[in-house]
């Protein structure tokens, strides 16, 4: 079963940190055969792109002694967020109006907010667990990755039968929310093959 494994979300207007190493040090320990790496770039929420994409992927396979299998782009994965948002029944729209903007939601135990759309601008602002899930579902092969907002780095092929994620513990809540709107949408049957690992 092929295995692949998020070892770093870096925002695209910050550093590699201590948790990006923790996090690679966590994947060599679990020892998973048949397995690729990958990285998110947050490019959706930075305001400014600044961070050397190469030269990081370089520098964390030559501090490790790893192959990066490939890099995606979160601001690629708005069109799979959108269908996974268009297959959840279970929603709700609040509209705020001091702030000129609709929220919907996934109504569940605690309501979890999908996006944002903001009329006067015109504008749909997803939320991060719906991305998440967007990115989650994508690896599984749900949906295609973007070629223009995709670096493939590795013969292997992307898509993987199981998906771990080793992030920080500061990860959580979103995790957990992506993985309701996962289940609540039509693809919830994949939830079983998501995995985390917190560090």
């Amino acid at each position: 079963m092929q295995t692949n494994i998020e070892i770093a979300h870096i925002y695209s207007n910050s550093p590699i940190t201590d948790m990006h190493h923790a996090s690679i040090v966590r994947m060599k320990e679990l020892d998973i055969k048949d397995s690729t790496s990958s990285i998110m770039i947050d490019d959706y929420h930075s305001k400014k792109f600044s961070l050397p994409v190469m030269q990081t992927v370089r520098e964390l396979e030559a501090a490790h002694n790893i192959k990066i299998g490939f890099v995606a782009f979160e601001s690629s994965f708005v069109d799979a967020a959108n269908e996974i948002y268009m297959g959840i029944k279970n929603k709700s729209t609040v509209r705020f109006r001091k702030d000129d903007k609709l929220v919907d939601f996934l109504n569940s135990l605690q309501p979890i907010s999908l996006l944002h759309r903001y009329e006067k601008a015109g504008e749909t602002r997803y939320d991060c667990a719906l991305l998440t899930a967007a990115w989650q579902l994508t690896r599984l092969g749900v949906f295609p990755f973007k070629s223009d907002a995709f670096i493939n780095l590795s013969v292997e092929p992307a898509e993987s039968d199981a998906v771990i994620s080793i992030l920080d513990k500061t990860y959580i809540s979103n995790e957990q929310k992506s993985l309701e709107i996962i289940r609540n949408s039509p693809y919830g049957e994949y939830v079983s093959r998501i995995r985390h690992e917190y560090i």
